[in-house]
This record gives C-alpha cells, structure tokens and sequence, in this order.
C-alpha cells in the first residue's frame, strides 16, 4: 500500500512540474510566473522525495571489526535538502505576495513553511555535506552521532519500543533508572511529550528500517544480560 502511495506521490509531484513548465512558458503577468515557478519548485521537491521512497532500501553492512555503522547517503540527503529550500522559499515568497492585500489565515500557513523548510533545509545539508556514522552498534553499544548525541550500553537499555506516524518509524529506548538524559534541550523536550531522548531512524541513510531494527534487538538480546555468555 505505501508503494502504492509513494508511486502516485512521485507520479503527481513531476506531473505538476510539467505543467508549472507549462505556465512559464506562458505566464501573462508577474503573478502567474511567480505561481508558475512556486508550483515547479514544489511540486519537483515532491516528486523527487515520493521517487526516493520508491527506491530500494539498503541492508545493515558489518564492517571488518564487527561494527554495524549506518551514514547517510548525500544522494537522498540532497534530494531532501532541496525539499526544504522548496519550503523555505515559498514561505518567505508567498506571504510577501500575499501581505499585499492585508493579513489572512492563507498568509499565515504559508509563513509556517519557512520555518519547517528551514529545519529540514539544515538538518539534511550538514548530512550532506558533514557525512560521517548516524549511528554506530558494536557487541557493547550503540551510539548516535546525529541530532542528539549520545552512546548507550546494552545493559543500559531497558526496553526497545517501536514509535511511527505515517511512514515514518524510528526505535525508541527506555533506560534503566540509573542512565541520565543526554545534556540537550531536545532530550528534555522529548520527556515533556513522554518519549525517551534515545531513538533512532533510518533518515537519510536509505537502510531498510525492519532490518536495521532487527539487528539492534538481536545485539540487545545477546549483551543487555552481562551474565550471557560467562
């Protein structure tokens, strides 16, 4: 069903830039080539992330030492990157037209896309051009090197949950009363919606995420008990 889904998202998203094509070779006024270029913009950031998700995922590689190290990839990186400025661009863009003709409810949803534009902007250009391990699992831990930073034992995970919203779907864990919150202000933001600080997702690293999540259960699994294997 989600490729379904995928499918007619990356189907209407280059359907539309082929009409804002259309009506910039057409536009009569300057209102209709700015509506022209904001709807390709879009609508191509669409498109491309819908065509992303259709791609195959990748699995989990173990390096040479044991480590499963998971980066992203600077190509989805990119197309997410352009994703935010298509956001941030018609954000600031479209309510500068707008505030012309006085303050509306339009105005304001249209403000709201610069803002979240902005963040996806940042947070998937430092991917892009930062690289380097998201996260990193070894027979002792794991370790996120990606928004929150912060390094786990095994014997220090309590209990792995699954968290989604629509397609989206991260692994969330619950530590033992003894292991502190990561010094952040987004891990005491997440304590206030009542989710743990400790969580991972695929993002843009294109690894499949059932996979990934079935690697770091089986590590768990094997090293939360310090008494496996003695």
């Amino acid at each position: 069903m989600n490729r379904l889904k995928n499918l007619a998202v990356t189907l209407i998203g280059f359907s539309f830039v082929a009409m804002g094509i259309f009506l910039l070779f057409n536009a009569e006024t300057e209102d209709d080539l700015l509506m022209a270029a904001m709807c390709t913009l879009f609508f191509a950031a669409v498109g491309l992330i819908g065509l992303l998700e259709l791609l195959p995922a990748s699995l989990p590689r173990k390096q040479a030492d044991g480590r499963i190290i998971v980066a992203p990839s600077r190509f989805r990186a990119g197309i997410f990157a352009f994703g935010g400025l298509a956001f941030l661009v018609m954000g600031i863009v479209m309510p500068l037209r707008m505030s012309e003709t006085g303050f509306s409810i339009k105005l304001l949803l249209g403000a709201l896309a610069a803002p979240f534009g902005l963040v996806v902007l940042v947070f998937a250009a430092r991917q892009m051009f930062e690289g380097g391990p998201m996260y990193i699992l070894d027979e002792t831990g794991i370790e996120s090197r990606s928004g929150i930073k912060w390094r786990l034992d095994w014997t220090d995970i309590d209990q792995i949950s699954l968290g989604r919203a629509g397609i989206s779907a991260w692994l969330m864990f619950e530590t033992k009363p003894h292991v502190p919150d990561p010094p952040s202000r987004a891990a005491r933001l997440n304590r206030r919606f009542n989710m743990p600080p400790y969580a991972i997702a695929p993002g843009t690293s294109g690894v499949n995420f059932d996979a990934l999540a079935d690697a770091v259960v089986t590590l768990w699994e094997a090293h939360r008990d310090p008494a496996v294997g003695a």
